[in-house]
C-alpha cells in the first residue's frame, strides 16, 4: 500500500496537471452553494445546503473518478454524476449530520452540568462521533465505484477502517489539514477545495481497495492518472 506521502503527492501533481478542471469543478460547486449562504435566512440556507452539498460533492468525485480512468470530462459529467447518485449522496449527507447534532447536543447538555461523569460522558461520545465520522471516508466513493446502495457501501467502508485503521484515521487528518490551509483564504477554498479533494478521496480509495482487494473484477483507477 502507498503511503499517504504519496497519496498526497500523486493528489498534487493531478491538481498541477489538471488545474483548470480543478477550478471548474470547484468554482461550479461555489457558485451553486453561495448565494445560499449569502442570501437565505439560516434555516432555509441549511436545508438547501444538506440537499445540495453532497449531492455536488457526488457529481465532482464522479467526474475525478473518470479523469483519473483516462476519459474526456466535461461540467456533463458532474451534473450526470449528481443526478445517478443523488438520493444516496443526500441520505449519506443527513446520516453525518445526524451525528454532529449528537455531538452538539451532548456537549450542550451534558457541558453544563458541570460534574465529572457527564464531561465523561461527552466526551465518550465525542469519540464515538469522531470514530464513526472516520469510518465513513470512503462510503461515497465506494457508491459509485462498485455501484453499491447506501448502506453497503457504508459497511464497507467501515470494514476498510476496521482492516486498516491507522491509515485511515491518517487519512482523514491529513484532510483536515488540507481542508485548513485552503481555508486561509476564501478564494483558495473556493476555486480549489472541491477538485482536490475529489482527486485525494479517489486516489486514497483506489489505494486502499487495491491493497485489500487485489482480485476484485473492479477495475481500479490508475494511481498515476
Amino acid at each position: 500500500m502507498k503511503k499517504l506521502s504519496v497519496v498526497i503527492a500523486q493528489t498534487g501533481r493531478q491538481v498541477y496537471e489538471q488545474i483548470l478542471k480543478v477550478l471548474g469543478y470547484s468554482l461550479i460547486c461555489s457558485l451553486v452553494l453561495a448565494p445560499m449562504l449569502l442570501f437565505m435566512n439560516i434555516g432555509l440556507a441549511v436545508i438547501c445546503f444538506l440537499l445540495l452539498l453532497f449531492p455536488l460533492l457526488s457529481g465532482v468525485f464522479y467526474a475525478c473518478h473518470l479523469q483519473l480512468s483516462g476519459e474526456m470530462v466535461t461540467v456533463r459529467h458532474i451534473v450526470e454524476g449528481l443526478r445517478k447518485f443523488y438520493v444516496r449522496s443526500v441520505a449519506f449527507g443527513l446520516f453525518l449530520t445526524l451525528f454532529i447534532l449528537i455531538l452538539l447536543s451532548s456537549w450542550w447538555y451534558y457541558g453544563d452540568q458541570g460534574n465529572t461523569l457527564h464531561f465523561t460522558i461527552a466526551v465518550f461520545q465525542t469519540y464515538f462521533v469522531i470514530m464513526a465520522l472516520i469510518s465513513q471516508l470512503y462510503t461515497m466513493l465506494l457508491i459509485y465505484r462498485e455501484q453499491l446502495s447506501i448502506f453497503q457501501a457504508m459497511g464497507k467502508s467501515v470494514k476498510l477502517f476496521l482492516r486498516y485503521p491507522l491509515y485511515t484515521v491518517g487519512a482523514f487528518l491529513q484532510a483536515l489539514c488540507l481542508i485548513f490551509i485552503l481555508a486561509v483564504t476564501v478564494v483558495g477554498f473556493l476555486g480549489l477545495f472541491f477538485g482536490m479533494f475529489g482527486y485525494y478521496l479517489n486516489l486514497l480509495t483506489a489505494n486502499v481497495l487495491k491493497e485489500s482487494e487485489p482480485q476484485h473484477d473492479v477495475k481500479p483507477i490508475p494511481a498515476e492518472g
